[in-house]
């Protein structure tokens, strides 16, 4: 529900994972209307 609303996308699924040290990492699906290289864009990753 955050990523929908900082970033105005909808979110199909989230997957977290907890490494070993203990780092919480999340991988968040889009719906299918969204994508992501324009949401990286916008994030300034890409």
């Amino acid at each position: 529900r955050a990523v929908e609303e900082l970033y105005q996308v909808k979110v199909e699924d989230v997957n977290v994972l907890i490494t070993r040290d203990g780092t919480k990492k999340a991988f968040v699906k889009l719906k299918p209307e969204y994508n992501a290289a324009d949401l990286a864009v916008r994030l300034g990753i890409l």
